[in-house]
């Protein structure tokens, strides 16, 4: 008789005890950091032939073939690459995958192997490894915080974990945000308007030598006095001189708001004060032949301001910043004495409303109605009286230009202008700090600001003044020095460190975006948008992002690139092999691995201060273990049976 029976039962106990031992190896693992379960698979072992099939022939039918299996056999254990839960750990070098691949570790030897455990650390040496083998592990090291090229140069992570990086100097500050033009400045009826002192020469235009000229506005007080340098250019337009005048005022913290440059009504260069009765107006050389250069005569003093009369042109008044010209629109407002108000305009030009001070009160007086007179007193200061002739108390009239649109005209008042200060601090060549103010201040000119530098309360030797122009839309036009087209700030500090060279920049519209310094009609944000430089700094702190990128942050607030970790990917992973620990190698069916940077080349992301647990399902495990056990018994039942059989069958021959 055949024993086959018993052998079949016997290799059906094996491979249920094989699966056994894979499931007791799956719960086992069951909290292991990165473990991937197994599953083990059987096959039909060779099947015996104990009668080959035939065909029909004639009138018989077919015959099918008679077999008999010979038992079952593990066809394999394959590995479930399905991705473990994440788990935080806090710690900034536990590391998680969240998608495909593998980290790559290398030992001693040379020998690199493949683990999605990701619990690393550094070692006293700075390495980074895995501390329970002692494995580096592997990835890119960055160069001054770059690295170069893809995932190639493969090399153990080791950092300096007491780095230090040096200072450098600061190249390049660009501005960006609003600067505020304000309400339109206004003048109230408490206003003395004084026609201003001046001083007037023909303008030259071309080639100006650099010229300093001596500037002084003379009162009852203390005197004003100041210097201002225009630059040596080229000047195409006498309106070019008075921009290059009125940038070199407005940088003057003596002379700006005090005296304004501009072009009078035959085409003059026009110096002229913007303020107060009594003063006067001088302009001397500093430069040798510095104001015959600039206005074609030589240096004296304009008359003395006076008040102002109704007969007083209203572009003589100091208080106008720049001419008005036809069809320029004044508005005013007040009060009168039963509390009631009114509003009015005026509209600046010989064939519009007028264009003195009488012919603006004739205007005032005729929208205040009922008797009133509007005059100016000795000193050209607005008065308002009833029919009665009795000074009407309390009133307030506030005049303000609303440009037309049509001209560029100047703002009236005698209103502080509008200023913003920026203040960022910069490095020297070896990283000293320095404090780097920006003032912008509105000009009197149409849309349009000045800015002044100053590091450490010293003014740059070059690119220290200059202008912002800005269109219609508020968008940024033009950012230059009084010097010329470069905006780059040079400063020389003392005790022998190398000269300091910042491009300083606002900005401009672009064909898609409005970037840089705006001029809204909103607050003030202008500030530092980019900038440059650093001081020295020691490592502080590490940071892994979630494309393995190991930054690290120093006590100067900068941040650096250190290294890299890269990932090993496969195209059958199902091919690697086990070498425990959590551990696996390449294989030839594994296929050649393939280094890819996480987040860029692979869609898979470094998690920090994680851990991936195993992906074993208990209710799985325990639901295979109960088929094994029962088709461990069922397997076990037949070898009984078959002995069984083989006992009866011996003792058939006594």
């Amino acid at each position: 008789m055949s024993i086959n029976s018993l052998f079949m039962g016997l290799s059906g106990i094996q491979v249920h005890q094989q699966r056994t031992n894979v499931v007791a190896n799956n719960l086992a693992n069951i909290n292991t950091t990165g473990y991937k379960a197994q599953r083990a698979h059987f096959e039909e072992q060779l099947a015996q032939t104990l009668k080959d099939a035939t065909g029909p022939e004639g009138g018989v039918s077919g015959t099918n073939p008679i077999q008999a299996g010979t038992g079952v056999r593990l066809k394999s254990i394959d590995t479930n690459f399905r991705q473990g839960s994440i788990q935080t750990t806090e710690k900034t070098t536990d590391l998680a995958l969240e998608g495909n691949g593998f980290f790559i570790l290398q030992d001693q030897n040379g020998t690199q192997y493949y683990t999605r455990d990701g619990a690393f650390g550094f070692d006293a040496d700075g390495r980074f490894v895995n501390p329970s083998n002692g494995m580096l592990v592997m990835g890119n090291l960055a160069t001054n915080g770059e690295f170069t090229g893809g995932a190639t140069g493969l090399q153990p992570i080791r950092l300096d974990l007491q780095q230090e990086i040096p200072g450098s100097a600061t190249t390049h500050i660009k501005l960006s945000g609003n600067l505020d033009p304000g309400s339109t400045p206004s003048l109230s009826a408490d206003t003395e308007f004084t026609v201003a002192s001046s001083f007037v020469g023909a303008g030259v235009t071309g080639a100006i030598d650099e010229s300093r000229i001596q500037i002084r506005i003379l009162s009852t007080g203390e005197p004003l006095e100041g210097q201002i340098t225009i630059p040596d250019a080229t000047y195409n337009e006498l309106t070019d001189v008075a921009d290059a005048l009125n940038a070199a005022i407005n940088a003057n913290e003596t002379l700006v708001g005090k005296v304004v440059a501009q072009l009078d009504d035959v085409g003059q260069i026009e110096l002229r004060t913007t303020g107060g009765s009594g003063l006067t107006l001088e302009v001397d050389d500093v430069t040798v032949g510095g104001v015959a250069a600039v206005f074609g005569a030589g240096p004296g003093a304009g008359a003395a301001s006076a008040a102002a009369t109704t007969a007083s042109d209203i572009n003589t008044l100091a208080q106008v910043g720049k001419d008005l010209d036809d069809d320029d629109v004044i508005q005013f407002n007040g009060s009168r004495r039963n509390g009631t108000t009114f509003e009015g305009i005026f509209t600046f030009g010989a064939a519009n409303d007028g264009v003195t001070i009488g012919d603006l009160l004739t205007a005032v007086q005729n929208e205040f109605g009922g008797g009133v007179t509007a005059a100016l007193d000795a000193n050209g200061k607005i008065t308002i009286t009833d029919s009665d002739s009795a000074q009407i108390t309390g009133f307030t009239t506030l005049f303000s230009l609303q440009d037309s649109g049509t001209t560029s005209s100047g703002l009236i008042g005698t209103e502080e202008p509008e200023q913003h200060r920026i203040s960022t601090v910069i490095y020297d060549s070896q990283g000293s700090l320095k404090t780097m103010n920006v003032t912008l201040t509105e000009s009197t000119e149409y849309n349009k600001w000045t800015y002044d530098v100053k590091i450490d309360g010293q003014r740059p030797q070059q690119g220290a003044l200059g202008t912002v122009t800005f269109n219609e839309d508020g968008s940024n036009r033009l950012f230059k020095p009084v010097e010329g087209v470069d905006s780059q700030v040079e400063f020389t500090p003392a005790g022998g460190v190398g000269t300091i060279r910042v491009s300083l920049t606002g900005g401009r519209q672009t064909d898609t975006a409005i970037t840089g310094l705006t001029q809204f009609s909103s607050p003030s944000t202008a500030g530092v948008a980019t900038q440059d430089g650093r001081a020295p700094g020691t490592l502080e702190r590490i940071f892994i992002s979630t494309d393995g990128i190991i930054e690290g942050r120093f006590d100067n607030g900068q941040t650096m690139n250190l290294a890299r970790t890269i990932i090993a990917d496969f195209e059958n992973p199902g091919g690697l092999q086990r070498h425990g620990g959590n551990l696996f190698a390449e294989t030839e069916n594994s296929g050649r691995r393939v280094e890819e940077r996480p987040t860029v080349t692979i869609g898979t992301q470094v998690v920090s201060g994680a851990l991936e647990l195993s992906n074993v399902d208990m209710a799985r495990e325990l639901t295979d273990l109960i088929i094994s056990q029962r088709g461990f018994q069922a397997n076990s039942r037949v070898v009984t049976t078959t002995d069984q059989i083989l006992a009866e069958t011996v003792n058939l021959k006594q």
